[in-house]
């Protein structure tokens, strides 16, 4: 499953895996945490090998997700399985820590705009 991080990447995975009848491969998108949580904790239809997840959300207060990060926190402390990638635009080393120390996932991309300053 892939929860929000970049569109192009997002439509690009779709193209490759789901329109392919010969793939083994099912890519499934959330756009925000509400949706994220009612695919994993709700459907519960598919269970998911691999969630490249966003830090940075759109929140579900209702269950109090506001980030990539309670919502991966959330997942683990209901034994799910899937291994976890965290993206981020983050750049301060401290905070990357953070985010790995709390989340413990198996991966971390840090996403940038080439050319521009980071907001952080």
């Amino acid at each position: 499953m892939i929860i929000p991080f970049c569109e192009v990447i997002e439509g690009l995975l779709e193209l490759n895996f789901n329109q392919k009848k010969s793939s083994k491969y099912f890519v499934d998108i959330a756009h925000d945490s509400k949706e994220a949580y009612q695919k994993v904790f709700e459907e519960k239809k598919l269970i998911y090998d691999l969630v490249f997840l966003d830090v940075r959300i759109p929140s579900y207060p209702d269950k109090k997700i506001y980030s990539g990060e309670d919502l991966t926190d959330l997942m683990r402390k209901e034994k799910i399985k899937s291994k976890m990638v965290i993206i981020t635009s983050i750049s301060i080393k401290d905070r990357l820590y953070s985010v790995y120390r709390n989340v413990e996932p198996e991966g971390i991309l840090i996403k940038d705009r080439f050319g521009y300053p980071n907001s952080e």
